[in-house]
């Protein structure tokens, strides 16, 4: 039968070559793109990244399911059958014979096996599956002589949070300390070891780079109950990272894993360092889902050998058999949802540079994995794909093609490296939001007691310390007070009004977002169970109206979309009146508002700057492009230092102009009106 050996080899991340790049000349040979990152500026042409539209699905396997005889079990290795045999018993195929199928509970049974067969490791399973699909070196390999003669190997170890059991666990690793200023993080795969680097290691170590080997949670020495395919895997990982900036406040990292090894590392890319320099990952998988259907054949491909659930078909199945197995065991006990994660999205959030890799014989992850992450990936990016190599063994089957390819990527990337976009965090726009006050009002504020214009009216307080919004007949019928971190607005009377308000800044086109939560903070008796409160807000024009219960035990959270159609200063207002009087008890209400926030809700970064052209003139370099209509154009240096600012006119069209000098690297990059940045484009000058 035909063995998955995915299961036997280290899963990495690595960022490729293409073998196959276009070449070609631009018609100014006094500058050069490379890539989508920037531009090489009096420098030869570099070669362009060819592309090609690629499969957005993944080829499905086609092999069928069928039920095999007993000649057939025992025609499988000693390994195998006494995996089978242990399946066997776990599925407990004795005890449904007297059945006909009950979809339900068999379907319970395969996915209670397939969670400890894949994800269990301390299960026997776990252990026999691993001596079948286990791979790794044996003997005494070159890699491993020249390890073991190191005199420069340290063990590392940190501690972290295991999630999925609620306890710290200690993790390991081997380091091999050349003094760079480089360190390449080499992760290992599912079911390997830290030794199935050393290939790896060795030919980092060449070129001269520090080498950390990670021991996975839940593989080697390192503790761990579960494996989670990357999901909490990428934390450890950063861990990792950051004990190495810790120790070395000035190191650049270089993240390279295969198969499991490398989604870790691709995931790892939402929230790690701005000192990971490049990304290599080999034979990574596009998403965990698919990830999960492949482990979950692992398993259903040996039902062909066990009686009764031999009669179905469950490679048809594997679609419910997923979210079974996600709803009953990766949620409630590892805490993960598989369809919350993916490689595929981690590449589309960050600059980082990435080399893809990818055996073009590889019978588990299909080759077209590669082409589809390359194809999304941002920044500046390279494949390279391998002949006649299978799963994880590109490195093995051309060992000096490879480290041609991985070195010639990483020489580039310490050339060029694009600052990754930036989203601005959401800051509020009001002021005071705690209310806090003067001896005439709410600082901050101003107030009305109708539908006209806010005004800076002069507030009294009354006996119990209430700013006094109105009265009538010698009696207050609108008050406020600061209440838990908060407003609290009090009203006498039904349709008794009280507004509070700020004028705010805001710009044509913009998306903002107004949000509170709000109770009714009536003292409530049993005479006057009717007597109830609204909670009145709005931006602009218009006011919305809310109906509080008529109790004070259910706070809600409220939340306000609004498109600036003007650049003008905006009315924001809250309020609150009595919409329900019981006539038999309380003619009064309150209503309590806190956690108010008015914020610019944009959380796109602005597009990646085109350059149209650039002419020179002396030592100057006039750069003409286009950026996003009206929005901020900034020159900066590596450390962040504006040099130069323009604004793009209403087409987007921008032109400036620099001073060109030899060893400098700038970044043009385009912010938006909340403060979000795009990806920048390097300019290179040699």
């Amino acid at each position: 039968m035909e063995k998955r050996v995915w299961l036997g080899v280290t899963l990495g991340l690595f960022l490729f070559l293409n073998s196959q790049n276009a070449y070609a000349q631009d018609d100014r040979v006094s500058y050069s793109k490379l890539g989508e990152e920037g531009y090489i500026i009096n420098a030869p042409s570099q070669e362009n990244i060819s592309r090609k539209n690629v499969r957005k699905r993944l080829l499905k396997n086609q092999e069928e399911f069928k039920a095999k005889t007993a000649a057939e079990r025992k025609g499988l290795s000693k390994d195998e059958q006494k995996l089978v045999s242990e399946m066997e018993k776990y599925l407990k195929v004795a005890e449904l014979k007297k059945s006909p199928r009950l979809l339900g509970p068999l379907d319970d049974a395969v996915v209670g096996l397939t969670f400890d067969f894949a994800f269990n490791s301390q299960n026997d399973l776990f252990r026999l599956a691993s001596k079948i699909f286990g791979g790794g070196q044996t003997g005494e390999s070159a890699s491993l002589k020249w390890y073991n003669q190191l005199s420069n190997v340290t063990e590392k170890n940190i501690q972290v949070i295991d999630q999925t059991i609620n306890q710290p666990i200690n993790l390991y690793a081997h380091y091999i300390d050349n003094q760079s200023d480089y360190t390449v993080i080499v992760h290992h795969g599912y079911r390997s070891k830290y030794e199935d680097g050393l290939d790896a290691a060795k030919m980092y170590s060449d070129m001269g780079y520090n080498v950390l080997m990670t021991e996975t949670r839940s593989h080697g020495k390192s503790e761990g109950k579960y494996i989670t395919f990357g999901y909490y895997e990428r934390e450890d990982l950063n861990k990792w990272i950051e004990l190495e900036i810790s120790e070395k406040a000035t190191q650049k990292i270089i993240l390279y894993g295969v198969s499991m090894g490398a989604a870790t590392v691709m995931l790892a890319q939402e929230n790690t360092a701005s000192q990971v320099k490049a990304v290599i990952e080999d034979c990574g998988y596009t998403s965990a889902e698919q990830q999960f259907r492949d482990t979950l054949r692992l398993v259903t491909q040996y039902l062909q050998y066990i009686p009764i659930y031999n009669n179905y078909d469950w490679y048809a199945d594997e679609t419910q058999l997923l979210n079974k197995l996600n709803n009953q065991y990766l949620k409630p006990k590892l805490k993960m949802d598989l369809y919350s994660f993916s490689p595929l999205e981690s590449v589309k959030k960050t600059g980082i540079p990435k080399l893809f890799i990818h055996g073009e014989a590889d019978g588990f992850i299909p080759k077209e994995s590669l082409d589809i992450l390359y194809a999304a990936a941002l920044g500046y990016k390279e494949k390279y794909t391998v002949a006649n190599a299978d799963h994880a063994q590109s490195l093995s089957v051309d060992p000096l093609g490879y480290q041609r390819k991985v070195e010639a990527f990483l020489n580039k990337t310490k050339q060029l490296t694009s600052k990754p976009e930036f989203v601005a965090p959401d800051i509020n726009l009001l002021e005071n939001p705690n209310f806090e006050t003067s001896m005439t009002g709410f600082t901050g504020w101003k107030t009305t007691i109708n539908q006209e214009a806010l005004a800076d009216t002069i507030l009294s307080k009354n006996a119990y310390g209430e700013f006094v919004m109105k009265r009538e007949k010698n009696l207050d019928t609108v008050t406020a007070v600061p209440f838990d971190t908060g407003i609290r607005f009090y009203n006498r009377y039904l349709n008794q009004v009280g507004y509070v308000g700020q004028e705010v800044d805001m710009v044509q086109g913009e998306n903002y977002q107004l949000s509170f939560k709000t109770k009714n903070a009536t003292a409530w008796t049993w005479y006057d169970w009717s007597s109830a409160p609204s909670v009145l807000y709005g931006i602009g024009t218009s006011v919305n109206e809310v109906a509080l219960p008529s109790n004070n035990n259910e706070e809600i959270e409220k939340k306000l979309e609004f498109r600036a159609m003007r650049t003008a200063k905006e009315e924001v207002k809250l309020g609150a009146k009595m919409r329900i009087h019981n006539f038999l008890g309380r003619d009064n209400v309150h209503t309590a508002i806190k956690e108010v926030r008015l914020i610019n809700s944009d959380n796109t970064p602005p597009k990646r700057i085109a350059i149209e052209d650039m002419t020179f003139t002396q030592d100057k370099v006039r750069i003409i492009g286009t950026a996003e209509p009206n929005l901020l154009v900034v020159l900066m240096t590596d450390n962040e230092q504006n040099i130069i600012e323009t604004r793009a006119d209403e087409n987007g069209s921008f032109i400036m102009e620099i001073e060109a000098k030899g060893g400098m690297q700038l970044h043009l990059v385009n912010y938006d009106v909340k403060g979000n940045r795009s990806v920048s484009i390097v300019l290179k000058f040699l």
